[in-house]
């Protein structure tokens, strides 16, 4: 009985028991509206579209292996058939975890000008900041294997495994024309 008001300020545990109490139906209309504003259906659909794209060779692979371009039309029909539960889904997060004001705020700003500015220059600015994100991670992992080997005796394996994520994210130079 002592642990229940300690469990109850961990934001985990606090996230979890939201999860199960029922939603109030007003901040489910406010988050279905914000969810419509900041145009969530499109940017989801970009994404997931994104990172199909992004799996090595499958889009060249799919002009000529009809295996592949199957593949890639099934994945589209997952999607199609998966959204208005995502959408669905995004809707529960935002009602849960934002309140009414926070909601009401958020809706008023994407509506205003600058709101609408905003999300229309979205896809370049994320466009722009992923490669700077991108382009940071083998450091991170540099640095990340710099502090645990200070900690612990790494091993070889441990070493290889940095080795190895460094290697996955650095960024490969594009094939020469040449």
């Amino acid at each position: 009985m002592l642990a229940s008001p300690a469990l109850a300020q961990n934001p985990l545990v606090a996230s979890a028991t939201a999860s199960s109490a029922p939603l109030d139906p007003e901040r489910l209309v406010l988050a279905e509206r914000l969810v419509i504003a900041v145009h969530a259906d499109s940017m989801l659909r970009g994404i997931l579209s994104n990172v199909f794209k992004s799996f090595p060779g499958l889009q060249s692979q799919a002009q000529t292996d009809p295996r592949i371009k199957q593949l890639m039309s099934s994945l589209s029909v997952g999607i199609d058939a998966s959204f208005p539960d995502m959408i669905h889904g995004m809707v529960e997060v935002y009602a849960r975890n934002l309140t009414t004001k926070e909601l009401e705020d958020c809706l008023a700003f994407y509506d205003s000008p600058s709101g609408q500015t905003i999300l229309n220059k979205m896809p370049v600015l994320m466009s722009q900041a992923m490669p700077v994100s991108m382009n940071a991670l083998p450091k991170m992992v540099a640095l990340a294997e710099q502090d645990y080997c200070s900690h612990l005796a790494c091993t070889e394996t441990e070493r290889a495994m940095f080795t190895g994520m460094k290697s996955a994210l650095t960024p490969k130079a594009p094939p020469s024309a040449g």
